[in-house]
């Protein structure tokens, strides 16, 4: 690329978001645990779900994944989400000490799909730092007559290190989702 003062640099091979795991969940299963997952490899990860569908109308959730497989159920999490539906009603939804995250604050329907582009931002030390997950969220009823975009932000306070994310519905199993991990480097 061309820097301000006109100097070609070359880019560098290892800046750029690379495609870790692709997981297709099967049509009947309740849940998507994906482990091992986050490493010191990448800076931070880039997570899309891709046309979730539940078997019924259903919350999609999730939960922090550490170590080998350990589902973090305790009162670790921190969240807030806005957004709208389309007939103008807002979503709010916020909470300390919680032991999930509403990644789709409103009830989904089974004739829809979802959409999540969610980024992990992996800190680097100790101290105040703690992981934090950013998301957007897009569903619409094929029936045309319900659709939501929701925002949100969790934090899990936890110093152990996060390996990866469960994935369930409060009720009922899920009919579709495809889920795609990318790590991502910004400093050679």
């Amino acid at each position: 690329f061309w820097r301000g003062d006109a100097t070609w640099v070359a880019p560098s091979d290892s800046q750029g978001l690379y495609l870790i795991s692709t997981t297709t969940v099967s049509t009947g299963d309740a849940y998507a645990t994906l482990t091992s997952q986050f490493t010191d490899t990448y800076e931070g990860y880039y997570i899309q779900l891709l046309g979730w569908q539940p078997s019924t109308a259903a919350y999609l959730l999730t939960q922090v994944v550490t170590g080998a497989s350990t589902v973090e159920t305790g009162s670790i999490y921190s969240r807030a989400s806005r957004g709208v539906q389309d007939d103008g009603s807002e979503i709010n939804d916020y909470g300390t000490s919680g032991s999930l995250v509403y990644i789709n604050p409103t009830t989904a329907r089974n004739d829809g799909h979802g959409n999540v582009e969610m980024w992990f931002h992996r800190p680097q030390g100790v101290g105040l730092y703690k992981p934090q997950f950013r998301w957007i969220s897009s569903y619409y009823s094929n029936s045309g007559d319900k659709g939501s975009v929701v925002y949100g932000f969790f934090q899990a306070d936890t110093t152990t290190e996060l390996t990866g994310i469960k994935l369930y519905q409060d009720t009922g199993t899920i009919n579709d989702l495809q889920i795609k991990v990318y790590g991502y480097l910004m400093t050679p």
